[in-house]
């Protein structure tokens, strides 16, 4: 819909019956509840030197655990004909009570020595935080040469608990669908998880994380002769996952930009000629 120029935007579906066959990574397929899915957007008027852009996503399953949500609030600037500037802030909230862990073998059970054993597929409710910014900016500086310029930190946030393990994932009675430990089964020591029941027993490291990573680019175009063009870049990254939780993306930053870094300068070259 418009109105006075500006635009929004609205969808809604469902779907149901979902069978996911890789969450298990091997296992077997797993079973979803029915879930709604909204799409909704906003943005100012396009035509002017600075428009406003307000976008959400979401999906909700019916058993009321598993869900995600993200927004994405933007700007954008035009300068004359010869600077164009835009960022994008970007968060996503997240709750996942079938999170994959990781497959095990159980270690325990003497009785079963020498045959072979049904892996174990770990599952964990994850709550999880997604910080994004995106900025862009280009300047034309003559019509034959132009820099763009993209930077993109981004922050991913993990924090596990509630482990179980796969049971009759394909139920469609969601608690039959695992079997959830209870606090007598697990144990947690020195960062690491010990699961010890009448006929298993492993250990698995604490799943928690934080994600980090800055990318960037920068591009020169020189348009020498008509249809022939010289580009230089230079692209930059940092990046590291720790196997630990940082809270707040303010800390995660700090963290982001002691990271060591990957550079790599590239030239092409196009030449265009007809015969």
């Amino acid at each position: 819909m418009t109105m006075k120029r500006y635009e929004w935007d609205i969808q809604e579906s469902f779907g149901w019956n979902w069978i996911d066959s890789r969450m298990l990574r091997g296992g077997a397929d797993m079973r979803f509840d029915p879930y709604f899915y909204t799409a909704a957007s906003f943005n100012t008027d396009k035509s002017k030197r600075v428009m406003f852009m307000l976008k959400y996503e979401g999906d909700h399953n019916t058993d009321g655990y598993n869900r995600n949500n993200k927004i994405m609030p933007s700007l954008t600037f035009r300068l004359g004909n010869h600077v164009y500037l835009s960022g994008q802030f970007d968060y996503a909230w997240n709750t996942d009570n079938l999170q994959y862990v990781g497959t095990f073998n159980s270690t325990s059970d003497e009785s079963m020595a020498g045959m072979e054993r049904e892996p174990i597929y770990l599952m964990g409710h994850m709550d999880q935080k997604t910080y994004g910014l995106t900025m862009k900016l280009q300047v034309n500086v003559t019509p034959d040469i132009s820099i763009q310029y993209y930077a993109s930190p981004f922050t991913s946030t993990g924090v596990f608990k509630d482990f179980k393990k796969a049971a009759d994932t394909k139920s469609r009675t969601y608690a039959d669908r695992f079997y959830a430990y209870s606090p007598a089964e697990i144990t947690f020591r020195e960062n690491t998880y010990m699961v010890t029941t009448g006929t298993e027993k492993y250990a698995f490291t604490n799943p928690n994380f934080s994600f980090n990573e800055f990318r960037s680019n920068l591009v020169a175009r020189w348009e020498y002769l008509p249809g022939s063009t010289l580009y230089f870049v230079w692209e930059h990254r940092m990046s590291n996952r720790d196997t630990h939780f940082i809270s707040g993306w303010g800390n995660n930053l700090d963290r982001m930009f002691g990271l060591p870094s990957v550079n790599t300068f590239m030239i092409k070259l196009n030449y265009w000629f007809s015969l």
